[in-house]
């Protein structure tokens, strides 16, 4: 998944992570990777990680007002590692990631450049030299071409430099033609958020456009690629609930061991000394069950937000079908509604939360409600 989101950073309340969670939950399936453009975040401010996700790896180069800033989510479970991308160019922002398949690797760069920006074809070219066979070039490129936008009928002078890079290399554009940004003042589309792919995976690539902007003025992109890669152990690893412990039974078990050491190495006498004490463990120590059920990530989104976000959408749709100057505006003032009804729902229920607060909490559970409520 790609999406330029113009802001994920925490106590912000322009932060479009709220509805990007609400908007995973949705998925049968989570993305395997999620791309993001304009991430706001400082280059000392750390982003906020995604349930199921690792931590991003994340640029922003230095820049004197808000915007700019890419990440990479890739989801827990998947051999992965990032790809050094120093000294490519000042004028962009670019992280990538290798994903380690069965047979091949793949390889995502995330790119972002701010428009106005005069980007030459020799930079995607020193970008995709990073990368292997099998890749993907992603991201906002504010670059317009008829290639890739099917409303475009001028010049461009860095959709010119995509082409000349596309003409250069093996890689094939996968937009289908439909518009991934919305011009909230006259409610047009144009296509600037761009996915090109390697001749040697391109075919067996699907790429569709969500129709909610999530908050962003940016529709999310879904490339379904079809490449397996290495599944690595991650899942939760079972605690022993030491509160709960039969310690008689422990202490039972562990004078009845006989253990002999006659004959044996260090290292024997070791295995076998762990082992028995670990079975005396798992007969009076009993462990928590991992859940595989999804915890509620947002602890103040209720029915208010999700109708608020149907609204929303349902007026886009209408828009989208009728294209008039009046059902425009009354998307604009849902869009803004439910800007508003966010806001003050997070805020309402930060206040109840805080006054709730007593000695019985646990600073853990204080904590963690904290840390989601900064979502």
């Amino acid at each position: 998944m790609q999406w330029n989101a113009r802001s994920l950073i925490s106590r912000n309340f322009n932060s479009k992570m709220p509805e990007l969670q609400k908007y995973l939950e949705s998925f049968g399936k989570i993305p395997e990777v999620i791309c993001i453009q304009e991430t706001w975040n400082n280059e000392c401010q750390k982003l906020l990680n995604i349930p199921g996700y690792k931590p991003p790896v994340s640029f922003r180069r230095k820049r004197g007002k808000k915007g700019g800033g890419v990440a990479i989510f890739v989801k827990i479970g998947i051999d992965s590692e990032e790809i050094e991308t120093k000294q490519i160019s000042t004028d962009t922002e670019i992280a990538i990631v290798r994903i380690f398949g069965t047979k091949h690797h793949l390889d995502i760069a995330n790119y972002y450049t701010p428009g106005g920006t005069h980007i030459p074809s020799e930079t995607y070219i020193k970008i995709v030299e990073k990368m292997g066979k099998n890749a993907i070039l992603l991201g906002d490129f504010n670059a317009k071409n008829e290639l890739w936008d099917s409303t475009f009928t001028t010049y461009d002078d860095n959709g010119d430099e995509i082409i000349n890079f596309l003409n250069a290399t093996e890689y094939i554009t996968l937009n289908s033609g439909c518009g991934t940004r919305l011009n909230i003042t006259n409610g047009n589309t144009t296509a600037i958020d761009l996915t090109f792919a390697t001749a040697s995976i391109a075919h067996k690539c699907e790429w569709h456009v969500h129709g909610d902007t999530l908050g962003s003025d940016h529709f999310p992109v879904v490339t379904s690629v079809g490449v397996s890669h290495k599944h690595v152990n991650q899942g939760q690893v079972p605690r022993w609930k030491l509160d709960k412990a039969d310690w008689d039974l422990f202490k039972y078990k562990i004078n009845k061991m006989n253990i002999f050491f006659d004959n044996m190495t260090i290292n024997e006498s070791n295995h076998i000394f762990i082992n028995t004490i670990m079975a005396a463990c798992e007969i009076a120590i009993p462990k928590t069950k991992p859940s595989a059920k999804n915890r509620k990530v947002i602890p103040w989104w209720d029915e208010n937000c999700t109708a608020s976000v149907k609204k929303k959408n349902k007026a886009y749709y209408k828009y989208r079908k009728y294209r008039t100057d009046l059902i425009l505006e009354q998307f604009r003032l849902a869009r803004e509604e439910c800007k508003f009804i966010l806001e003050s729902i997070r805020k309402d229920k930060w206040r109840a939360f805080i006054s709730n607060l007593n000695c019985r909490m646990t600073s853990k559970k204080l904590w963690d409600t904290i840390k989601r409520f900064k979502v």
